[in-house]
């Protein structure tokens, strides 16, 4: 239509953009209309697509997400926190967690750690199970893992070679999807509720994951920026974690161990 409006020198323009194409009733503004209609509709596709189809690197939501209420909590911004999965009764309130009902290591735990549990406030990981399809048939990476780490504690996972620590840290990061079993990080599950979980998880990866020529407060904005986070408190971060005196300089010229500690703070 517009090859044959320029060829008799009609050009298109507010009076004939709505004009019909002989016999096919088809003029530029509905074309205009599907194509603004259809951008929208393979965006949704894309988008919706992008969270479903499992990825290397990255936990995929179920089918039916969309329809999830924590969907939509995570959208509006709600910081909704699930039940423990120990310790809420059906009411919504938390029960009061026995000593003499715990068993194994639960029985080390003192009072604190006892409350910490009954918040909620810890890492629980029960009978975590990750396997893997290889060529040669399937592989056990974990099997039946059971742990947890508290609020404010330091907690080492140890191992020899294959044993699975790095798919834990991956599975508890949302890089990896378990296979089955019940991961909560602060009563938020994993992977379903990986986007709040990450507005208050770090990972420091083996490898210094930083940029030469960005200066250290440049390396803290940016990540700060990329996880929706205010930026004036970089210099703050910086001397928390050593490098005040080092704020302005390039990560190039920082040693082996200011690197890590700039990998901590980012």
């Amino acid at each position: 239509m517009i090859c044959n409006n320029i060829g008799y020198q009609f050009g298109i323009g507010i009076t004939n953009i709505s004009a019909s194409v002989v016999n096919h009733g088809f003029n530029l503004t509905i074309g205009v209309v599907m194509l603004i209609v259809g951008f929208f509709v393979w965006t949704l596709v894309y988008l919706y697509l992008d969270q479903v189809i499992p990825h290397e690197y990255r936990a995929t939501r179920k089918w039916y997400f969309p329809f999830q209420k924590s969907y939509w909590d995570e959208i509006l911004g709600r910081d909704v926190t699930r039940k423990s999965r120990r310790s809420s009764s059906g009411d919504g309130d938390a029960e009061e967690v026995n000593p003499d009902e715990v068993s194994g290591i639960e029985k080390a735990w003192d009072q604190q750690q006892l409350e910490l549990l009954r918040e909620g406030q810890t890492v629980d990981v029960h009978d975590l199970k990750v396997r893997f399809k290889t060529p040669s048939g399937s592989i056990n990476a974990v099997n039946g893992l059971d742990l947890e780490m508290f609020r404010d504690e330091l907690f080492v996972l140890l191992g020899h070679n294959g044993a699975g620590k790095s798919t834990t840290i991956n599975v508890l990061s949302g890089v990896v999807k378990p296979t089955s079993g019940d991961v909560r990080i602060f009563n938020h599950r994993v992977p379903d509720d990986m986007p709040l979980i990450r507005r208050s998880m770090g990972v420091c990866l083996q490898h210094n994951v930083l940029w030469g020529d960005l200066t250290v407060q440049e390396h803290l904005d940016l990540f700060a920026r990329i996880r929706g986070l205010k930026t004036d408190g970089s210099k703050k971060l910086a001397d928390e974690v050593g490098l005040g005196m080092k704020y302005n300089a390039k990560a190039k010229t920082l040693s082996g161990g200011m690197q890590r500690k700039l990998s901590v703070g980012v």
